[in-house]
């Protein structure tokens, strides 16, 4: 939209999409200083910094809190209310859910070990606000699954999606409860949908939906009976009904509540002051 995007934010939502080198990392095959100076004559080049730099700020984050990034409260000490409930888990984990981008989701994870980094951040915001389910348990499903799996990455983002983080901003500040009118996941399905009108990506990892119209593809709640009967997928009978409910993914909630994401002199200097605060106790 408007020419090239050196962040490549859409880019992200797909199966290539970022570096795609976490996996390396991971297990010492390739180190971070390697990737940022060959990343540095590329075009994507601040996108490359802007993940890298993420990787270290969860490290200080681990660092600066240890086992407290592992709490249910987190390091914020947050009260909420979670649910444990298994059927709601295992809906998750399997691709059940009934909403399609996060089901196919889930099952790109548990068929392959891997999942785009918005993918992630969205399949675990809707176990999290819009199911209510213990972030802890997600956490552990990633860590059973992921061929990309880090202690830090994987908490701290955790940490991030579940508002328990102790930084004080936006996604740090452990204030936010589940979101009852699932706004947010509107405005993510509504992103998906304008990335990926066709839902190709749904089409492969969901085929139950292989026959949808394209219009339906991403809300299959929409579909009349007559619709269902058509495309061969009755909801209830050959797809699960939604968990939360038909979804109204209106045009204008995509420009309604944009997602703020920090710029590289943000995330620096968030980084800086971790560091500072583990320097001052001795770390």
């Amino acid at each position: 939209h408007g020419g090239f995007d050196p962040y490549q934010w859409e880019g992200l939502t797909t199966p290539f999409g970022g570096i795609r080198m976490s996996h390396y990392l991971a297990v010492g095959c390739i180190t971070a200083r390697e990737i940022f100076h060959r990343a540095a004559e590329t075009p994507c080049f601040p996108m490359v910094a802007h993940r890298l730099l993420w990787r270290d700020f969860h490290r200080l984050y681990a660092t600066k809190y240890h086992r407290r990034i592992a709490w249910l409260q987190g390091p914020a000490r947050v009260k909420r209310w979670w649910t444990q409930d298994p059927e709601l888990a295992d809906a998750w984990k399997k691709g059940r859910t009934g909403v399609p981008y996060i089901d196919a989701c889930q099952r790109e994870l548990q068929q392959t070990g891997w999942l785009a980094y918005k993918g992630r951040k969205t399949a675990a915001h809707f176990l999290v606000h819009d199911l209510g389910v213990d972030w802890r348990i997600g956490a552990f499903h990633y860590e059973e699954v992921l061929f990309d799996y880090d202690f830090a990455m994987n908490y701290g983002n955790w940490g991030v999606v579940a508002k328990i983080g102790n930084g004080g901003q936006s996604a740090w500040d452990g204030s936010h409860d589940p979101d009852p009118l699932h706004f947010d996941l509107r405005f993510k399905l509504r992103a998906e949908q304008e990335n990926d009108p066709e839902g190709t990506y749904i089409r492969r990892w969901v085929p139950e939906l292989q026959n949808l119209d394209s219009k339906h593809i991403h809300a299959p709640w929409l579909m009349s009976e007559a619709d269902m009967e058509a495309c061969g997928c009755v909801l209830g009978r050959d797809y699960p009904v939604s968990l939360v409910g038909p979804l109204d993914m209106d045009e204008k909630l995509l420009y309604g509540k944009p997602e703020h994401q920090p710029t590289i002199a943000e995330l620096a200097g968030m980084i800086e002051e971790l560091r500072q605060t583990i320097k001052a106790k001795g770390g």
